[in-house]
């Protein structure tokens, strides 16, 4: 591309001659180059859907919302989003959003109301292939039923939205997270043939808003956006970096040589790699926890005859608890029976942070006190507490006085066995880890084995079926945080084959919870402060019932080089503020 190589060596001129206020002009912070190891393939923010896509229409057309970086929650006025305050009516079904006033399209047209407006209703004709129209409306136009709570989204006028829900629910903001797209252009480019933008998928209508214009997309190289110095949110007043160049490359690995060799300004550093990045002073480093964390799933009733939590009438059924695992002191005694800290340094060389409840310590709603000790003397006592002792001395335990004696009375005299499912394929470190997790179960008496099984054939087959003990897996966060759990430990979610609840734990009071945590009359119209109290109980809930043996939350690096200037990384964006990079000053 002739103007990536011509502002390179602009950009290298102007640093040896051009003093440090001429800065102020904007642009002449060099070109900083990101890498991707996909090509865009769709350039409509309200068809496309994955993430080497929306890294680049993200940053051409305006998001409602905006997310802080240093919380994950979302926050009114964020830079390149429109929402200035919203608010919930009293009852919980109506939300009213302004918006700015100062926020133009780049040929000149104010961002107004119906520029929203335009592209939820779109989405809501059904004409366009894309999941985001269900997942942010209950019906569409054609009768068919989505998975959203959106009823209805009018312009009240040009400066303010009103979205009706068909529930109350905090968390239906996020349903309405489409990229608002300029309507003027739009329709003129499609009027009512909706259908024909599927046929378009690098549509470009010429018209931003945002720190970045004049996409250019070379397939299987790279693409690229310039400078807008238009963009009324920029950090310094001005955008620095003339240009933003993502190359496309084959694989990470690739991808480290290159940035290892100066041609990448930031990159995300493997596991494996942090700490050698981290000691080099040739570059910077930002580390955070990444959004998410593993753990290995319990079956809370009896694999051999999985079911759901209701019947076909809506009555909940009793369901037989698994031989071993039904007892929560058995759970127990097996998360104080590993050693977490020790897979964390011996396997992750100290790059992740351990974890005892489905949250991270950059969440509201995080307590880092709720932690199982690592204590295998204690583990073995709360086993033989719990009915399992080792008659035999074979080394492992039977059921003597088990809780399964009151489903089974023959099972007594049964030795206690766990099968720890893994998926094939994973690196050795992973395997290693799963290993040292089933010796430690082994030395304080448990018969447990470890199956590698290839993903989709057989270890997913089993999980979602609810045919398995133990289940090892990784659950990603989403921005902004949302701590609402009940898609995966809510007793609705206990359904073989479809729900997330693959352990089949049910907790009517932590059902109730996670309810009255969506509702805004109970949470001070959806307040985090509201919801913290509910959700801090519902941890506290699973850290005692333990629905999973939780580990650790992984934490990311990314390196920058060490002559980008004005890096400022948050722990929920590390590119935040990129419009104020500057690469050419450092060197």
């Amino acid at each position: 591309m002739k103007r990536v190589t011509f502002l390179l060596v602009v950009a290298a001129i102007l640093s040896l001659v051009i003093p440090t206020f001429a800065q102020e002009e904007g642009g002449q912070g060099g070109v900083v180059f990101y890498y991707d190891t996909s090509d865009v393939s769709q350039m409509n923010p309200l068809l496309g859907e994955d993430a080497t896509s929306s890294s680049l229409y993200g940053r051409l057309y305006p998001a409602l919302f905006g997310v802080d970086p240093t919380s994950g929650l979302l926050q009114p006025g964020s830079p390149g989003t429109l929402a200035t305050d919203w608010s919930f009516d009293e009852t919980g079904t109506v939300l009213t959003i302004t918006l700015r006033e100062d926020a133009f399209w780049s040929d000149g047209t104010q961002v107004t109301a119906n520029d929203y407006v335009w592209g939820v209703e779109a989405l809501r004709s059904g004409l366009l292939e894309t999941s985001r129209a269900g997942q942010m409306w209950e019906t569409l136009d054609d009768g068919t039923a989505g998975s959203g709570s959106v009823v209805d989204v009018v312009a009240v006028d040009d400066f303010t939205v009103q979205v009706t829900f068909a529930r109350p629910n905090c968390n239906a903001i996020n349903e309405l997270a489409a990229y608002v797209v300029p309507s003027h252009i739009f329709e003129a480019d499609f009027g009512d043939d909706l259908a024909a933008m599927n046929a378009e998928p690098l549509y470009d209508p010429g018209v931003y808003f945002g720190a970045w214009v004049d996409p250019e997309l070379i397939a299987g190289d790279r693409w690229s956006v310039v400078a807008n110095q238009g963009y009324p949110d920029a950090q310094l007043g001005f955008v620095n970096p003339s240009e933003l160049v993502n190359l496309t490359l084959p694989n990470v690995d690739v991808a480290v040589e290159r940035f290892r060799a100066g041609e990448l300004t930031l990159i995300g550093i493997p596991g494996t790699q942090q700490s050698e990045f981290a000691s080099d002073p040739a570059f910077q480093t930002y580390r955070s926890n990444r959004l998410g964390y593993v753990f290995y799933a319990f079956n809370h009733a009896n694999p051999a005859n999985p079911q759901s939590a209701y019947d076909a009438d809506g009555n909940l059924i009793t369901q037989e608890a698994h031989p071993v695992l039904g007892d929560k002191l058995v759970r127990q005694a097996l998360v104080m029976a590993v050693d977490i800290d020790a897979i964390i340094q011996n396997n992750l060389g100290g790059n992740a942070v351990r974890v005892g409840i489905p949250s991270i310590p950059a969440s509201f709603d995080w307590n880092g006190d709720l932690q199982y000790p690592f204590d295998p003397a204690a583990a073995a006592d709360m086993l033989t507490e719990a009915g399992w002792e080792d008659t035999d001395g074979n080394g492992f335990r039977e059921c003597v006085n088990c809780a399964n004696l009151a489903n089974n009375p023959d099972f007594a005299g049964t030795e206690m066995t766990l099968t720890l499912n893994a998926s094939a394929g994973g690196s050795a470190d992973s395997d290693r880890m799963v290993e040292f997790i089933a010796q430690s179960f082994r030395d304080i008496g448990v018969n447990a084995t470890v199956e590698f099984l290839d993903w989709g054939s057989a270890f997913l087959p089993e999980l979602t079926g609810q045919t398995f003990d133990m289940a090892i897996l990784a659950w990603s966060l989403g921005v902004p945080l949302d701590p609402d759990n009940s898609s995966i430990f809510g007793t609705e979610a206990d359904i073989p084959d479809e729900g997330f609840n693959f352990g089949s734990y049910i907790n009517p009071e932590l059902d109730q919870i996670y309810l009255d945590a969506l509702d805004p009359s109970k949470t001070d119209g959806c307040s985090i402060e509201g919801r913290a109290a509910l959700y801090e109980r519902a941890n506290e809930i699973i850290f005692d019932e333990l629905p999973y043996m939780f580990m650790y939350s992984n934490l990311n690096m990314t390196a920058a080089q060490a002559t980008l200037e004005n890096w400022e990384p948050a722990p929920f964006s590390t590119t935040w503020n990129e419009d104020a990079f500057d690469t050419v000053s450092g060197q």
